[in-house]
């Protein structure tokens, strides 16, 4: 039986997953009625809407400003609870702030986290931020990335959550930190994954003035660069041509090597780009 959304859908590349269980769950928004939503869907392994999650499977988010509702990023955690970030337009603001929220196994806001189960952030200024990728730490703190704009450029954004949905204040400023390359035209974050040791290890892009680098930044468990790493905790790659390049996508091996996956320009066209670092 098809899921019975009468829509338009979009999901995000990085916005599904597999439980544990085999049931699938999908993160994306839907155009609803006047307005945007962030969607959740639950599938059962034989991909019909499971019954158990939301209305037939699915679960909407219609934020405090009913404007623009998206969905990016969706993570489970041990206990079943998911996980979902993206942003918002909140009730009084003209642009995007960063929103992350948690659901009970049922489909339910999890009125344990932050508030009524709902957790935004906004940069100074009005200006865009969002919340590109989740990740869970082994004592269950939450680790999200993305972007923000303070109006001069955009820069990569880095926070971590208490497992209530509070900024742990442990890390970086508040809970949070954020990167700025020197030039900060369009710095973002595509990539997230956490090493054995708790060390974070982003994959981006960063501006070189010119055009855009591929990026990997590693910061040490209170949310500060790792000196240790590369160049003060900063790899980049420029392709032989240079043109643009990014990172897309983040894994460590066993031996705590990474690997990262995106593109390279030659100037002409793009093609795969693959790495090793140890």
């Amino acid at each position: 039986m098809p899921i019975p959304v009468r829509a338009s859908i979009r999901i995000s590349d990085l916005g599904w997953l597999f439980q544990a269980d085999g049931k699938i769950v999908i993160v994306g928004e839907s155009a609803w009625e006047d307005s945007q939503d962030l969607i959740l869907l639950r599938l059962t392994s034989d991909l019909e809407p499971d019954s158990d999650f939301g209305s037939e499977g699915v679960v909407r988010y219609n934020g405090t400003g009913h404007k623009n509702d998206k969905g990016f990023a969706v993570t489970v955690q041990n206990d079943g609870k998911i996980v979902a970030a993206g942003a918002e337009i909140a009730e009084g603001r003209e642009r995007e702030d960063v929103l992350i929220l948690r659901y009970t196994s049922a489909g339910v806001l999890d009125a344990d986290f932050a508030d009524g189960g709902v957790f935004t952030y906004s940069y100074s200024g009005d200006h865009s931020d969002y919340a590109n990728l989740l990740a869970l730490q082994a004592d269950g703190k939450i680790v999200c990335t993305g972007s923000l704009d303070d109006g001069a450029g955009v820069k990569i954004l880095l926070l971590r959550l208490d497992t209530n949905g509070a900024l742990d204040n442990t890390f970086g400023t508040g809970g949070v930190t954020v990167y700025q390359s020197q030039f900060s035209v369009f710095d973002n974050a595509f990539g997230l994954a956490i090493q054995g040791n708790g060390k974070i290890v982003l994959g981006g892009t960063i501006n070189n003035g010119a055009n855009d680098d591929a990026v990997v930044l590693r910061y040490d468990v209170r949310g500060v660069l790792d000196t240790s790493f590369a160049e003060n905790g900063v790899f980049t790659f420029n392709g032989a041509a240079d043109s643009d390049n990014r990172t897309n996508g983040i894994a460590i091996q066993s031996g705590k090597k990474i690997v990262g996956t995106g593109y390279s320009s030659n100037g002409q066209e793009k093609g795969a780009l693959t790495f090793r670092l140890w």
